[in-house]
């Protein structure tokens, strides 16, 4: 019992491992799925595993979206729900419903695997196992391992598979976030090409100062070589700057650029391939009135008239302060992902010393023992 609780952690271990790298090397959702439920079946011996999320339909469907293992069609013909019906009591449809695992430790009895029950028997499977999966502490489907053996999943095999579906529930947190981001990427986006057009669109300057004094980000607009035409208030009020400061100036030079030569030849870049007739995007740092560099997302556009030549160029400006912090969070939460990952090998890797140790003390008092009757059948003998 012993060598087999000892094999049974050594394989436990590699299989968590293995989920733990697919976490940190993942790209996107459905890698991430595929690498997790390929590692269970060859990494952890299961029969098969799979991964559902739930549908909100009409009958609350519960979309298979990865699978490995022995499967043949069973999840196509399944129709697993997680509604309050015959096909929604299984350990799937339990499982989403109440938010805790389910274990069917013999498929051959359990009656409420009675829907599934042939054909999970065809396909060899004789127990199983449904794990919550949660995005923002909400269940949105589970992982569903089966394996060939009636009352397979003991109480430290389930730990180590609700292990697996906690991370997978905090990668997909992380997707979330990153969706998030390229939403207010896309949004920024927009509003620079609704700015840009407005500008090239504005005839007179009057009317055209009148606009952009409505925005909060820089607005501007030069002449081919880089001179400043016109600015909206907002960035000279941030820089500390007057009109009289900027207007009329090579760009590059102003005051807003004195604090890095680094920044100020990314301006100079930008602008020159604004006059040869090429939009250009930069990220760079603007100098506040108090000195402090404030990162932004800088856009030259150059407006071409009717004889393919520059006629003059539009900039705008916008400070990703936000977009920044939330690089640095996702940054963090993959330095916590990794630190996870090594704490929890860490413990498995203790927990295997410990069991390899108590299996040595057992074997020598096991031996001890045998010495003892030997002895006393020698005695025994001695006095017949």
């Amino acid at each position: 019992r012993a060598n087999m609780e000892l094999g049974t952690v050594n394989r436990a271990l590699r299989t968590l491992s293995e989920c733990n790298q697919a976490l940190v090397r993942m790209e996107d959702r459905e890698t991430l799925f595929n690498d997790v439920c390929k590692a269970i079946v060859e990494v952890g011996e299961y029969r098969m595993a799979w991964i559902g999320l739930a549908e909100h339909d009409e009958r609350k469907t519960v979309k298979p979206v990865s699978r490995a293992g022995i499967e043949k069609g069973y999840l196509e013909s399944a129709h697993i729900t997680w509604a309050e019906d015959e096909y929604g009591h299984g350990p799937t449809g339990t499982a989403i419903r109440t938010g805790k695992t389910i274990i069917a430790r013999n498929i051959l009895t359990d009656p409420e695997f009675e829907p599934w029950r042939e054909q999970a028997l065809e396909k060899g499977y004789r127990s199983s196992a449904a794990i919550p999966i949660r995005l923002n502490k909400k269940v949105i489907g589970t992982l569903n391992v089966y394996a060939v053996e009636p009352h397979f999943f003991d109480e430290d095999e389930i730990k180590l598979l609700e292990e697996t579906a906690l991370d997978i529930s905090f990668a997909l947190e992380k997707f979330s976030e990153e969706d998030k981001r390229k939403q207010v990427e896309e949004e920024l986006q927009e509003r620079r090409d609704e700015n840009t057009k407005l500008a090239a669109i504005a005839k007179q300057q009057a009317e055209l100062q009148d606009w952009i004094n409505t925005f909060d980000t820089f607005v501007g607009k030069f002449d081919p070589n880089g001179i400043g035409i016109i600015f909206n208030k907002a960035p000279i009020k941030v820089g500390g700057v007057t009109m009289d400061d900027v207007v009329g100036k090579y760009f590059p030079d102003t005051k807003w650029w004195s604090h890095s030569k680094v920044d100020r030849a990314r301006i100079v870049e930008c602008f020159k391939q604004a006059k040869a007739g090429l939009s250009s995007r930069i990220e760079t740092n603007f100098r506040s009135a108090d000195g402090t560099p404030v990162p932004i997302i800088f856009n030259c556009q150059p407006v071409i008239d009717d004889d393919g030549k520059v006629k003059y160029i539009t900039a705008e400006g916008k400070t990703i302060i936000e977009e920044t912090q939330l690089r640095t969070e996702l940054q963090e939460a993959k330095d916590v992902l990794e630190t996870r990952v090594r704490e929890r090998t860490s413990e498995l890797v203790e927990a295997n010393i410990e069991l390899k140790n108590e299996i040595a003390e057992r074997k020598q008092a096991e031996k001890a023992l045998r010495v003892n009757e030997e002895r006393s059948e020698e005695r025994r003998g001695g006095k017949e």
